[in-house]
């Protein structure tokens, strides 16, 4: 996860610029895995997809044994939210259900970039997490005030 953590405070660090909020995380979660072989083989198959829908657009990152992480640089929420929804169409064929968090960053005037990507992390486990709750198992968030990220 150190990866992960540098390349979102990279991105923040990357966006200091006044209005320039445009880059995306998600977390996505294979869902009804029983087996560890079941959840290594479906991520597996999600970044294989990934790579094969959205090029060199996403940094995927392994979160969590069902889950990946990415970080969308120049990707708003609704070109996100499309990605997941190509992405669920290609893995449904194979019995591979999404759960999907998504948070844009958000203004990070004067808040060292350690600390936004904390926030920014936060609330895309927040939107994974309120997504399971949701029929659509889609949820997300949007930017923390420029105060808070």
């Amino acid at each position: 996860r150190s990866s992960y953590l540098d390349a979102v405070v990279a991105e923040l660090g990357r966006q200091r610029g006044p209005g320039e909020c445009s880059s995306t995380l998600a977390l996505l979660q294979v869902v009804t895995l029983t087996s560890e072989a079941q959840a290594e083989s479906a991520v597996s198959e999600l970044v294989r997809t990934l790579r094969s829908i959205a090029q060199d657009q996403a940094m995927p990152f392994r979160y969590d044994r069902d889950t990946v992480a990415l970080l969308l640089p120049h990707m708003d929420v609704p070109e996100t939210e499309a990605l997941v929804g190509r992405l669920r169409e290609v893995l449904e064929p194979i019995a591979i259900t999404l759960t999907a968090g998504i948070a844009q960053v958000g203004p990070s005037n004067g808040v060292e970039p350690e600390d936004a990507a904390t926030e920014w992390i936060n609330r895309v486990a927040r939107a994974l997490a309120m997504a399971a709750t949701l029929p659509e198992r889609l949820c997300t968030l949007p930017p923390a005030p420029a105060s808070i990220a």
